[in-house]
């Protein structure tokens, strides 16, 4: 049973140190990336994009009904190279469906053609907007290489425009233009439930929950130690209890033998250290002497329950001749503030000490 419980703790000690390794590393990763992020930040805009990656909420209806408002996107700061192949592979293919939606700061003021010299937009996209120098994220419509341009002062020129027409900045005929400098990410993952969340925490009351949640942890896993250590304490208790609260319970029966032997000539002769009154015989006993590495506290309790054992198997003990007598109510009062266990151990020192003196 101890063996087992053993075990367990080993096991739930590895789990404890494998769940804390992993806990420090997410920690010094995000730290790592939020330090990075901010770092870059004049880079991108004002934005912090750890690792590349980035999270917005949608503000406005412009890309409804993909992305309502309050939507939260995750998006990630792809090579211009990369999106300029899929953008070819998606708007050559005839049977691949899908899109591009990318996340910009609307602010760019270089050269560009107008959509209505693009063969491919001169028929849906004819309105350019004003830039209003906030992050925008837009449907890709088109993309123009200038191979003869350096990159980043507007290799890739985007074309962009939202889904609902309804709306402004992304009514009938509206685009907006921008280069891979103006660039914050492709979306990756767009979820309401997330957008939620995150309104959530930015509110007073979420902030206050989520400040909670830690302290509540601590005072939950406080409890739980506290318990287990209780629970602990009366199981080492029950098993002392079990094994009849005695300090030999631990030796084997020729050490409980000996033990019986060297307390019986200290109860007798007095302590082992008076050569004098030690026979050859009991000198061989001291020589293989366990008491050696026992406390004096256990030497004491030993001594207790060896006097009691002899007194329970020779009742000669309880008939000899003590040479001190103390008054009934005069032991009352001094051992009426004296634990119980403290008086049986007065008893046995007295008992032993009258014993002495009768020899």
């Amino acid at each position: 049973m101890e063996k087992e419980k053993k075990n367990k703790s080993k096991a739930r000690k590895i789990i404890e140190w494998i769940i804390t390794g992993l806990v420090a590393v997410l920690f010094v990763v995000v730290g790592i990336g939020q330090i990075t992020g901010m770092m870059n930040r004049e880079n991108n805009y004002g934005q912090s994009l750890p690792y590349g990656y980035g999270n917005f909420v949608v503000q406005t209806d412009s890309m409804e009904p993909e992305y309502p408002v309050s939507t939260a996107i995750v998006t990630h700061k792809d090579d211009p190279a990369d999106i300029f192949a899929l953008w070819e592979e998606i708007h050559h293919s005839t049977t691949k469906e899908s899109h591009i939606d990318m996340t910009f700061f609307d602010s760019y003021t270089g050269s560009y053609q107008k959509a209505q010299n693009i063969p491919e937009l001169a028929s849906s996209y004819y309105e350019e907007t004003s830039n209003v120098n906030t992050v925008m994220t837009h449907r890709l419509r088109y993309i123009d290489y200038r191979e003869d341009v350096e990159l980043g002062n507007g290799r890739y020129i985007f074309y962009v425009a939202g889904t609902n027409i309804s709306q402004h900045q992304s009514g009938a005929g509206q685009y907006q233009v921008f280069s891979e400098k103006e660039l914050l990410g492709v979306v990756k993952i767009n979820s309401p439930v997330l957008g939620g969340f995150f309104g959530f925490v930015a509110s007073p009351w979420g902030l206050l929950i989520l400040l909670l949640i830690p302290a509540m942890y601590l005072i939950f896993t406080s409890g739980m130690d506290i318990i287990r250590a209780v629970k602990q304490k009366d199981e080492e208790e029950e098993a002392l209890a079990v094994s009849g609260d005695s300090s030999l319970a631990g030796f084997s029966k020729e050490d409980q033998e000996r033990l019986k032997a060297e307390m019986l000539q200290e109860i007798l002769y007095g302590k082992k250290d008076d050569a004098s009154s030690i026979s050859p015989k009991e000198e061989k006993v001291e020589e293989d002497s366990s008491l050696k590495d026992i406390s004096k506290d256990d030497q004491e309790r030993l001594k207790a329950e060896m006097l009691a054992e002899m007194m329970k198997e020779d009742k000669s003990f309880a008939s000899m001749k003590m040479t001190k007598e103390v008054p009934e109510e005069k032991e009352d009062d001094v051992l009426k503030d004296i634990s119980k266990e403290d008086q049986e151990r007065l008893k046995a020192e007295m008992l032993a000490e009258m014993m002495k003196e009768n020899h």
